[in-house]
């Protein structure tokens, strides 16, 4: 499913889209300018952000890989929202096919929880 923007390595790609996912959802992102590639950009996340176990929840990080490449979208209403040739939504079937490792990273506040 086809929900916008078109892919551009110099100036739209899959960080630039989860940078926007995150901030409009008010969840932690770093600035998508100092950290274009998608390992910088989850060093960046590793604050904020712990590895979550299925199923999902809407806005959990979800990281693909596939011989050594590397994808990053998000997780909304049972989908992957991600930047591949154009900004998408991707039943987790397809992206199970396309990408043997997929993980998924989950938002945490900056306190711990009270003893």
């Amino acid at each position: 499913m086809s929900i916008g923007r078109r892919y551009d390595p110099d100036t739209y790609n899959c960080v630039d889209f989860v940078w926007e996912q995150l901030a409009t959802a008010g969840l932690t992102a770093p600035d998508v300018h100092a950290v274009k590639t998608v390992p910088g950009f989850f060093r960046a996340l590793r604050k904020h952000w712990q590895p979550a176990a299925w199923p999902p929840r809407d806005y959990d990080l979800v990281v693909m890989v596939s011989c050594r490449q590397w994808h990053l979208g998000v997780w909304r209403a049972g989908r992957v929202w991600h930047c591949l040739d154009q900004a998408q939504a991707t039943d987790y079937g397809t992206i199970k096919a396309m990408y043997p490792r997929v993980e998924f990273y989950r938002h945490v506040s900056d306190h711990c929880p009270a003893l």
